[in-house]
């Protein structure tokens, strides 16, 4: 009779805590659902409004005009896209060549100020833009490089998010395999090039997503160091725009989220992988 009870009990417990597992799940699930609508909203209006064009006889008629309006009539549209393209990629692939080998630096360095240039590291990440915008402006100024599309490339060559991401997860290479390529040579390019940077491809591609995506969608930037309309980028359409041109601005604003969405679909796989590695 005791050993029944001690089974009966155990099943108890079993069955609750499958229970509370169902429940947990469920809501799981209805927070994901909850979450994925509220971010989603906002792009079907957009969507929408994009296909709505004022009609005389129903008030209101779905249509492609917009888009057709952008791709052949339109002359501001191709040269701001191509000049987000341009900016996401310029701001991006340079920056990798400081952001990588500062990572290692702070992740397997044997200094002792590593502590204190992680910290100024997270204290530069968690910085509003609108703390460094004026420094930017006056140093730009100084330097003839207003108005330019190098004024917009310099300040985000030397990203601090980028390496803090870099060295969160260079933290997590074995100091063995660092210690056994010293052995083989001392030079630093070479450890990076065929022992640090295939570990880290994953790791690469996420912090690369992260700044296409940041130089992509540029404001701040353009609107105070660009005054020339032919150097402006996409994001700041608005500026351009009157309210008449609504459906102009809503078609403008869908097909410029094709070129994130494509990167971040094809790199989805390492973008898990790497994010998922590192370690805060």
């Amino acid at each position: 009779m005791k050993r029944y009870g001690t089974h009966t009990a155990y099943l108890t417990i079993a069955k609750g805590y499958i229970m509370n597992a169902k429940r947990n799940h469920r809501l799981a699930v209805f927070t994901a659902v909850v979450t994925a609508l509220l971010f989603f909203y906002p792009l079907a209006k957009t969507l929408l409004f994009s296909l709505l064009m004022p009609d005389a006889a129903r008030g209101m008629r779905i249509t492609l005009r917009h888009y057709a309006d952008l791709f052949f009539d339109v002359f501001w549209f191709y040269p701001m896209f191509w000049n987000s393209i341009f900016y996401g990629l310029a701001t991006t692939l340079p920056a990798l060549l400081f952001i990588i080998p500062a990572g290692f630096s702070l992740a397997k360095g044997r200094r002792r100020h590593n502590g204190f240039l992680t910290t100024l590291y997270l204290v530069l990440m968690l910085m509003p833009i609108q703390a460094v915008i004026l420094p930017n402006y006056i140093g730009l100024r100084t330097l003839g490089l207003l108005d330019t599309r190098l004024g917009i490339l310099l300040p985000a060559l030397f990203s601090p998010f980028g390496v803090y991401l870099m060295y969160k997860y260079m933290e997590e290479i074995p100091d063995d395999t660092v210690s056994a390529a010293r052995l083989e040579t001392s030079s630093l390019t070479r450890i990076l090039l065929h022992v640090v940077i295939p570990q880290t491809r994953t790791a690469i591609a996420a912090v690369f997503l992260f700044l296409f995506a940041e130089g992509y969608n540029l404001v701040e930037q353009p609107k105070i160091f660009l005054k020339r309309e032919s150097l402006k980028p996409l994001s700041v359409l608005t500026d351009t725009l009157t309210i008449s041109d609504q459906g102009l601005l809503f078609a403008a604003g869908i097909l410029s989220l094709i070129p994130p969405a494509l990167l971040f679909g094809f790199f989805e796989s390492d973008l898990e992988a790497g994010i998922g590695r590192m370690k805060f």
